[in-house]
This record gives structure tokens, C-alpha cells and sequence, in this order.
């Protein structure tokens, strides 16, 4: 009896079995990948002390200049002139708040030192005032990593009407939190 030559029977079971499991092993990759980031996002991305933080941000400009803020993010008529503002206002840029749109600006400088804040910034609930969600990288005001999580918040469209505005807060440990902001009535 002849023995059949198997080299090349050999050498494709060899080719198949190494690419399945190239195949498992990038698969298992990818997933693991996208499960440490959405890991690292959960510590830094709206946690409890952030959007309790951001709550009370939210508490002071509703009593310190709420209507002041909603009036400069509004389309406004000055002299023959139509004036569109930034589609967003900073409201705390690390130093100190501003007096254009808050009161109490002493209190507010405390408040967001106690809470160790680094910028605070508020736009349109949707975040599509002036596409300011898809011209994003185009403001130097903010840095690469409140730019990702500016990108990472989700929204509704059906959030477009003039007295709902975002809160965004960036904490000086790297966290990162936002809220809506509601007027009162």
C-alpha cells in the first residue's frame, strides 16, 4: 500500500486554524478596547460629584444672571445691526467669573474654587446653535479633552427652545460634567 503525501493538506489546516485564530484574537481586541473606554469614561464623564457640582453651578446662574445669559445667546438687533453671538458663553475660565453675565461675582469665584472648577461653559441644550457641536475644533478657547467630551454628550433635538441652555463644567482633576439648565417661569 502507497502512503499519499499529505504536506499540502498539512500546510492549508495549519493556514486556516492560524487565521481563525488571528481572527479571535483581534475580535477579542477590539472589544476589550471599547470596553476600557467606555471603563475610563465612566470615572471621568458625568460622575456623581460632577453633576452635583454642576447642579449647584446651575442653582447659582438661574439666581445670578440667567436672563442676563439667555439675552446675549440670543439673536439681537443693535442700532441698524443684527448681531448672532458664540454659540456658547464662558462663564469661568479658571480665574475668575465673569461680571458681564453673573452677579455676585465674589461669591461665584468661591463657589466654583470649593468645587474646584476650571472652565465653566454654557451653549443651547442641542448644542447645535451656529453648528457648534460640528465646528468644534475650530475654538481655541477649549482644549483637546473638554472638545471629546463636548462630542461624547448625548442630546435631543426636541431640546431647540430658547430658555433651555447647557451647562458644561470642567473640573480641575480631569473629570468632566453637564446639564440642562431650565428658566424658571
Amino acid at each position: 500500500m502507497k502512503k499519499k503525501n499529505n504536506k499540502g493538506f498539512l500546510l492549508v489546516e495549519t493556514l486556516l486554524v492560524a487565521t481563525f485564530a488571528a481572527s479571535t484574537m483581534l475580535f477579542i481586541y477590539v472589544q476589550f478596547r471599547r470596553i476600557n473606554t467606555e471603563y475610563s469614561r465612566s470615572f471621568s464623564y458625568n460622575t456623581v460629584e460632577g453633576l452635583y457640582a454642576t447642579n449647584q453651578i446651575n442653582d447659582y446662574i438661574l439666581d445670578n444672571g440667567f436672563e442676563r445669559i439667555a439675552e446675549y445667546m440670543t439673536n439681537r438687533i443693535e442700532g441698524d445691526v443684527t448681531i448672532t453671538p458664540e454659540p456658547y458663553v464662558i462663564l469661568y475660565d479658571g480665574n475668575s467669573c465673569s461680571s458681564v453675565y453673573l452677579d455676585e461675582v465674589d461669591y461665584c469665584n468661591h463657589l466654583m474654587s470649593s468645587l474646584n472648577v476650571k472652565m465653566v461653559v454654557m451653549t443651547y441644550a442641542d448644542l447645535s446653535f451656529k453648528n457648534f457641536r460640528d465646528e468644534l475644533d475650530s475654538y481655541d478657547v477649549f482644549d483637546n479633552n473638554l472638545k471629546r467630551f463636548i462630542k461624547y454628550i448625548k442630546f435631543d433635538t426636541g431640546d431647540a427652545e430658547l430658555s433651555r441652555r447647557r451647562t458644561i463644567v470642567e473640573f480641575n482633576d480631569g473629570t468632566y460634567a453637564s446639564l440642562k439648565i431650565y428658566r424658571r417661569d
